[in-house]
């Protein structure tokens, strides 16, 4: 169980359908922490991330930035989350939690950073064709 789950206190998890939109791109979001099941991230057309580890956490980039979500989240299997609707205020509650996502956040930007300088390594020169 991952160490997020512990911090949640007396939230009540909530049950989803294999199919049901848990956020939408474009709209505001909450924060879910995922319990059980698997969870997709689509931005538009394409899928960027499959989630079923306990604990993953969808709607943090919304909450951090107060902005409509970026992508839209969907349960692959039916899945169990915790919905956090107060995510500032949860935050101040649970510095263990914002320092797990800015954990969460770094590995993503990481591994971005990492794609973008092998892509660019792997098209040097490719203007040139």
């Amino acid at each position: 169980m991952s160490s997020i789950l512990k911090h949640l206190g007396k939230l009540k998890p909530t049950d989803f359908a294999a199919g049901a939109t848990l956020i939408a791109e474009g709209k505001p979001a909450k924060l879910y922490v995922l319990s059980s099941g698997s969870l997709e991230v689509r931005r538009g057309d394409m899928s960027v991330a499959l989630l079923d580890e306990p604990g993953a956490i969808v709607g943090e980039m919304s909450a951090l930035l107060g902005r409509p979500a970026s992508a839209s989240v969907r349960a692959r299997t039916p899945v169990t989350a915790y919905a956090i609707d107060d995510p500032e205020k949860f935050f101040e509650k649970s510095p263990a939690v914002l320092l797990e996502i800015a954990r969460t956040l770094a590995r993503r930007l990481d591994a971005t950073t990492a794609h973008l300088a092998d892509n660019r390594h792997r098209f040097a020169g490719a203007e040139d064709m």
